[in-house]
């Protein structure tokens, strides 16, 4: 037993992806058809997608909010968790990537669940009014509106909904002076993980795989 974090190495990952992976196919061969068509490399990673997948699946969760999906790798890991008549909203502002999500979503059978919304978040944000609330919102889009994000996001929570945000270790580089990353960036998301841990009403916790999963649960 140790209360230190057990460092991984590049062995010990592999092993962990091949083992904990998300295994369904149309991902996988998502990711390759990412790296072919030059995607930047910049989403969650395969064990982080099968953490998501586990614990929508643990919550039965049927809404859900993506705020910045990149090609989609981690909006169709969710998506496939949800119940049958689930839904995931997915915000990504760049035009090209939402019309692939949205091509992909048709060619891989979650086009009921996948919704697109080719927008800046923070002006969709600013007016959204659903009528439901959400069991999950997951953030991992621009770092430096994490906290407007999250003022915003938590209107939008069910009680014991989670909001959660990938790069909550920062790129490595939290405790940093001269970080390589724009400090900016850096000193949101410090500031995202000082609001789930507390803001009132909320409890938080960190998920330290990949670069870090901080999520907080609306009491």
């Amino acid at each position: 037993m140790s209360q230190h974090q057990t460092k991984i190495d590049n062995v010990t990952e592999r092993y962990l992806n091949e083992t904990f992976a998300l295994s369904l196919d149309f991902l996988e061969d998502l990711l390759n058809e990412s790296i072919e068509l030059g995607f930047p490399q910049i989403t969650i990673s395969p064990l982080q997608a099968n953490f998501l997948y586990f614990f929508l699946k643990s919550i039965n969760a049927k809404y859900v909010l993506e705020i910045g999906s990149l090609f989609g790798y981690s909006a169709f890991s969710m998506a496939s968790a949800l119940t049958n008549d689930g839904t995931l909203i997915a915000i990504e502002k760049n035009s090209f990537y939402a019309e692939y999500i949205k091509n992909k979503a048709k060619e891989i059978g979650l086009e009921k669940k996948v919704f697109v919304v080719n927008q800046e978040a923070k002006d969709f944000l600013e007016n959204f009014e659903p009528n439901y609330e959400f069991d999950f919102i997951f953030l991992d889009a621009d770092k430096k509106n994490y906290p407007y994000y999250f003022g915003k996001s938590i209107k939008l929570l069910r009680k014991g909904g989670i909001i959660a945000c990938d790069n909550a270790l920062a790129f490595g580089e939290l405790m940093d002076k001269n970080p390589k990353h724009l400090k900016e960036d850096i000193e949101s998301l410090k500031e995202f993980n000082n609001l789930v841990t507390q803001t009132e009403g909320f409890i938080g916790t960190i998920i330290p795989l990949g670069d870090g999963i901080a999520m907080g649960m609306k009491l």
